[in-house]
């Protein structure tokens, strides 16, 4: 077996979180996302320590817990990520903030799978919480954004179909059997 880093990516409330939790379940791998760690852990620190306030400090200290997160797997096993590292290009995009070239570097000398799960933007199940900052409106910018960062690197997006969770998390199952992933 290869050593493979599966990505579920998509804009904010599009169920990534709900369906990892359900492969957790099955027993498969998974990292879950660093961020809503992330912002509980530094929620108290001082100023900057949130996106709105500094973006750039902000997407420095998740994109160290990311590459942590990634270093993590041995080789010859696979894990699916909620998220990745590429996520911080597109969010830093939208906002036309330049990221470290040696981001982009890492990135291009540490692939993920080049076949990633995109859960599409869905109206319908997108809601606020205490970690999720982005309204309808942003949620789908972001959702263009991160299609185009992670098609303009390389990668080729599998649309997980907009169905329960449980019938999101068999698609993804059916595709590792059939080994389209």
């Amino acid at each position: 077996m290869n050593t493979r880093r599966i990505i579920l990516t998509g804009g904010p409330g599009t169920g990534k979180s709900s369906v990892l939790k359900t492969l957790i379940e099955k027993g498969y791998p998974c990292k879950e996302e660093v961020f809503r760690e992330f912002i509980q852990d530094t929620s108290n620190e001082t100023p900057g320590s949130n996106y709105q306030e500094a973006p750039l400090h902000f997407s420095t200290l998740l994109f160290k817990a990311r590459t942590e997160q990634y270093e993590s797997i041995l080789n010859n096993q696979f894990n699916f990520f909620d998220r990745s590292l590429i996520d911080i290009l597109a969010y830093l995009k939208l906002d036309n903030i330049s990221p470290p070239l040696n981001w982009l570097e890492y990135i291009k000398m540490h692939p993920y799978n080049n076949k990633v799960l995109y859960f599409p933007f869905w109206p319908e199940i997108y809601h606020n919480d205490q970690e999720r900052f982005e309204d309808l409106a942003l949620a789908q910018q972001i959702d263009k954004e991160l299609r185009a960062t992670y098609t303009e690197l390389g990668y080729e997006i599998l649309e997980v179909p907009k169905q329960s969770i449980a019938k999101r998390a068999e698609y993804i199952c059916d595709l590792l059997k059939n080994n389209l992933l």
